[in-house]
């Protein structure tokens, strides 16, 4: 017989281990039902008998249960990135539209009615605080800005969008006035320039209470409303003739 042949014998630990292990399993014969992650990873004789078919049939349902777990967050991930690059030909199809935007005047006309087609939302209104340093001034009387914007854009000073669909009676009627009742969530997306100054806020309303909800992700927001920043400071500059 050569040396390779040769079977090593287990040791006495391994037999009072395994012992110890057929002990346990007789006493709880209930293991494997309340740990039925485990019977993926045994190994079965290959040998006939009512319960080994039994605990083979159970492997495998563990298995396809797993397999139906993957499949699922794949379909998820697939999801998840057709509509992120939705999203992603949407926002840039207002970064064209911007792009030709001659006046603040035509900023205010055009880019909320682009918006409001681009992403299906019902309302899209556009708020800008005082004008930055970069600016020049108005000839007219500037209206000073109300308490109610005030505290909108302090809501949104930390430059990350907000959703909420409990936002205070005040704020949704300073911003949408008679078409309040229609709003039963709402987007607050800060207008941030290139110096990180939020010039104003984009506010999206939407009559679906689940559409703008506290833990909705807002990175395709947020460059919305970086976007929108960057017109109007452009917009700004060019009046200034800066």
């Amino acid at each position: 017989m050569g040396s390779n042949e040769i079977k090593r014998k287990p040791s006495n630990n391994e037999f009072t281990d395994e012992q110890t292990i057929g002990d346990y399993l007789k006493e709880h014969p209930d293991f494997f039902t309340r740990h039925p992650e485990l019977l993926a990873d045994l190994a079965l004789p290959d040998v006939g008998g009512e319960q080994v078919v039994s605990l083979a049939e159970r492997q495998v349902a563990v298995l396809r249960s797993k397999n139906e777990s993957l499949e699922g967050n794949f379909e998820a991930l697939l999801a998840r990135a057709k509509e992120n690059e939705s999203l992603e030909t949407r926002v840039h199809a207002v970064a064209v539209a911007a792009v030709a935007v001659a006046t603040i005047e035509e900023a205010f006309a055009s880019m909320p009615a682009l918006i409001r087609e681009q992403f299906g939302i019902a309302h899209a209104i556009i708020r800008l605080g005082p004008r930055p340093a970069y600016a020049a001034q108005s000839t007219d009387d500037d209206i000073e800005v109300d308490i109610a914007l005030s505290r909108i854009i302090e809501r949104v000073a930390h430059r990350r969008s907000v959703c909420d669909d409990r936002l205070p009676h005040a704020t949704l009627d300073y911003l949408f006035g008679d078409r309040v009742g229609s709003v039963d969530s709402c987007a607050l997306i800060p207008l941030v320039d290139r110096s990180e100054h939020v010039l104003g806020v984009l506010a999206l309303g939407a009559g679906d209470v689940k559409r703008f909800q506290p833990n909705l992700g807002t990175v395709f927001l947020d460059r919305l409303g970086l976007l929108l920043g960057a017109v109007f400071e452009r917009l700004y500059r060019v009046e200034a003739g800066r």
